[in-house]
């Protein structure tokens, strides 16, 4: 099913799926800003992502915004 799958696919299921990510959610919604502003944040590039894929941008501009979901993985030390 999941043969197919690129790494930044499997990078960005990492990041949506994990327990960070639940808590951050958490958090945004019982009033924290800095959730809220990172939930936002994590909208844009997600956005930005979406963008260039849908108008084949150059693999370096995909993998730069690919990069921002990876340094949230690191960051948050999501495996």
């Amino acid at each position: 099913m999941f043969e197919d799958r690129t790494p930044a696919e499997d990078v960005i299921d990492k990041w949506f799926s994990s327990d960070a990510w639940k808590e951050i959610l958490h958090d945004a919604n019982t009033g924290d800003q800095d959730s809220v502003d990172l939930m936002e944040n994590v909208n844009d590039q997600l956005a930005s992502l979406i963008f260039h894929l849908k108008n084949s941008s150059a693999e370096s501009r995909l993998q730069y915004e690919i990069k921002f979901f990876q340094d949230l993985c690191n960051d948050f030390g999501v495996a």
